[in-house]
């Protein structure tokens, strides 16, 4: 829907009660948490951008949430799973399309993905 979110709070009461009672259960399938890394010293704001495009993309049809992760950003320590050497980019998207349309995730599906990813990724440069 283009909607901003504001902070990691506001994007948990999105999925939980604003998409909870759309979801017929609370089991795993029905919403992929995706994880998308950078290598260290990729710019923020283009990665940002590219993963923006890659999942607008790829999960158009798909209600999703995204969060931007930068090391530079983050008050945890390392040890505590902080701090982590590069930026990354969690996604929440729904599984099934308000149309009906579900999303399969394979081996080959992946590598598509990652084909498309880095095909947005390279164009930051």
């Amino acid at each position: 829907m283009g909607r901003i979110i504001g902070d990691f709070e506001k994007a948990g009461d999105l999925v939980q009660k604003e998409w909870r009672r759309e979801l017929h259960s609370r089991k795993s399938r029905d919403v992929m948490h995706l994880v998308v890394s950078a290598h260290p010293g990729t710019d923020r704001i283009a990665f940002q951008a590219a993963v923006r495009d890659f999942l607008g993309e790829q999960f158009g049809r798909h209600r999703y949430v995204f969060a931007l992760h930068d090391p530079a950003d983050d008050t945890r320590e390392v040890w505590r799973g902080g701090r982590r050497p590069h930026v990354h980019a969690h996604a929440i998207v729904t599984m099934r399309s308000d149309t009906g349309e579900r999303v399969v995730a394979s081996p080959q599906v992946f590598r598509q993905w990652r084909a498309l990813m880095a095909e947005k990724a390279g164009s930051m440069v």
